[in-house]
């Protein structure tokens, strides 16, 4: 956004930048979806997708669409609770490890991952709520309802990672035939691939985030997150959870 400081760019930036990943997204990586196409999400933690922009005159309003997705779906949320990045850490140590003498196997994998929406009661003062808004911006408004409770505004944080592309990005992958061509893999079974270092989601230009009530009681809740782009555009997404002992 015009006034924002850039790494590089050695002044605020005068103009607004948007930088769409590629088809490919992250290079045709990942586990495949429904329809047997690699998941690929982005480094900043989105989906592979496309921009659609509508023009007036010298005006424009710009929408992110996640390719297979209804065009209302316009982020994930998700939760960072200590169990979790412990998880996660244990992976990030696996995949800095040099190929060479990486151990094949990874220490840990997604099914020693707790469910994502089951938070102990213990943890509810160390878990943060994280909405990764594709189309996000400096200018973008997002807020949680969590129950009948107040409202809860989500404030953006360029520095921190998104654990729903995490989780995708963690997982031990596999790879496209074209993926595989490029890196020399071989078809057929192999060891366990993690993805590229780089590629992880550890930052992101539209990720914001919020401290969850620590008095939650234990049972089922209810989690709406509602934004507002700087067009106007309200996107809403829904989750349940549950607080346990």
């Amino acid at each position: 956004m015009p006034g924002d400081e850039e790494d590089g760019w050695g002044q605020p930036t005068p103009i607004r930048q948007i930088i769409v990943s590629a088809a490919c997204c992250s290079w045709w990586s990942g586990d495949v979806d429904d329809a047997g196409i690699p998941m690929a999400y982005q480094g900043g933690g989105a989906p592979r997708g496309y921009m659609v922009f509508n023009f007036r005159q010298n005006t424009y309003i710009d929408e992110y669409k996640a390719t297979g997705e209804c065009k209302n779906r316009q982020m994930n949320i998700s939760f960072m609770t200590p169990s979790f990045q412990g998880w996660y850490d244990q992976l990030w140590d696996w995949v800095n490890i040099d190929p060479a003498i990486r151990s094949p196997s990874p220490p840990v994998t997604i099914n020693d991952l707790n469910s994502p929406n089951l938070l102990a009661k213990s943890d509810l003062d160390s878990t943060i709520l994280v909405a990764n808004v594709w189309n996000g911006s400096r200018d973008s408004i997002v807020k949680c309802k969590i129950d009948n409770r107040k409202p809860i505004t989500l404030m953006r944080d360029s520095e921190y990672p998104d654990p729903y592309a995490f989780r995708l990005h963690a997982y031990v992958y596999r790879y496209a035939a074209g993926f595989e061509l490029w890196t020399g893999a071989q078809y057929g079974p192999a060891d366990p691939q993690p993805l590229d270092p780089w590629l992880h989601a550890r930052r992101s230009t539209h990720v914001c985030k919020a401290a969850i009530p620590t008095d939650l009681e234990v049972g089922m809740h209810n989690l709406k997150v509602i934004t507002k782009d700087m067009n106007g555009n309200r996107y809403v997404e829904k989750m349940t959870f549950e607080v346990i002992e």
